[in-house]
């Protein structure tokens, strides 16, 4: 249109009277066509892509469903303290319940046993009538008679004691205690309790026991 009236159109000055012979020509140019109706193929083309469309958008819609189900299952970690120096391995571990720690009571003190004293034995006069004086060295029961088938006297001579030597028979003594100035106790003890201050002397020294 343009080759063929390039005259008219370059020389149009707004008076339409030059434009009438090709006015029939403009008009059906400017007439608006219908569009060609789409055929049975193309429409039935349409609807699958449609379809196609549409099974796409709901499958995606059940998976991001299904997605979200699986993720609000999942159970929730529980975040570290800060500055915890815990191990995989270690932060498996269930935590023990220390178990109550029973306070033993402090056995009570014993008391230390002190070795009595010994009293310093000064040796006996040397006359016919002098004592031999005697330390006991232990406990020991004062008997009857010079033997253990003999009565017990129900006196016990504690270590320490100072006793009187009157006689011995075998590996008895025959003492005599005094525990007040007015009463005295004589008895049979055993010569392994009793320490001499000097040798026992033959006068009180008997072949048989003292009645």
């Amino acid at each position: 249109m343009e080759h063929g009236y390039q005259e008219i159109l370059r020389e149009y000055e707004g008076d339409p009277s030059r434009l009438e012979p090709v006015e029939g020509r403009l008009r059906s140019l400017m007439a608006d066509e219908a569009p060609e109706p789409m055929s049975r193929t193309q429409k039935r083309a349409v609807l699958a892509a449609l379809s196609l469309l549409a099974l796409c958008l709901l499958g995606a819609c059940l998976t991001t469903r299904w997605i979200g189900g699986m993720l609000r299952n999942l159970p929730s970690a529980t975040p570290l303290p800060v500055g915890s120096n815990l191990t995989p391995e270690e932060d498996r571990l269930v935590p023990l319940t220390p178990l109550p720690t029973t306070q033993l009571a402090k056995p009570a003190a014993t008391p230390s046993l002190s070795a009595a004293p010994q009293a310093a034995l000064s040796p006996a006069p040397k006359t016919a009538d002098a004592s031999v004086v005697g330390v006991m060295i232990g406990n020991a029961l004062l008997w009857e008679a010079s033997t253990i088938e003999s009565e017990r006297l129900g006196v016990v001579l504690e270590e320490g004691q100072r006793v009187e030597i009157l006689a011995q028979f075998g590996q008895w003594f025959q003492v005599r205690w005094s525990p007040t100035a007015e009463a005295e106790v004589v008895g049979w003890v055993p010569t392994r309790w009793v320490q001499s201050a000097g040798p026992i002397p033959n006068r009180i020294i008997t072949p048989s026991p003292v009645p």
